[in-house]
């Protein structure tokens, strides 16, 4: 089975063939994401959007998440201005949607976190976690 870091080599790989492919750079950067490896993530997704015309949504929430954590959960004027470019986009996009809630949740903003869910299950997206999206609703409302 491959670890995260020989799935990074490989799209690595890829990209000295292709060093102009958006999705390897944007799939780079998801891989650096998951290790921690914060600052590459966001090179990384700041190449796909270049790279990318018109960007997408989920690559603007993907930079926003990398950001959001890169200043310590803090909800910056860029990551937020991220956001709402994506929600713009996809106004159900499930990153979105998803670091919207949670920072909502951690900064006790609990019924904000709770709408921000209730957007997610309003998508009728088939692969969507809606048993964690309700756990994560109930939990919330446990403690309004």
């Amino acid at each position: 089975m491959m670890t995260a870091h020989d799935i990074i080599e490989e799209i690595q790989d890829q990209l000295r063939e292709a060093p102009n492919n958006a999705e390897l750079w944007f799939q780079l950067g998801q891989g650096y994401l998951v290790e921690g490896e914060l600052d590459g993530s966001l090179i990384c997704f700041d190449y796909a959007i270049q790279l990318t015309d018109p960007v997408n949504a989920t690559q603007l929430a993907a930079k926003a998440t990398t950001l959001y954590y890169i200043h310590k959960q803090a909800m910056t004027s860029e990551v937020s201005l991220l956001l709402e470019q994506a929600l713009q986009l996809e106004p159900h996009n499930e990153a979105a949607l998803s670091l919207i809630a949670n920072d909502h949740f951690l900064s006790f903003r609990f019924q904000e976190a709770i709408d921000a869910w209730v957007l997610l299950l309003d998508s009728n997206d088939p692969n969507l976690d809606r048993v964690q999206i309700i756990n994560s609703i109930n939990q919330a409302k446990e403690l309004l």
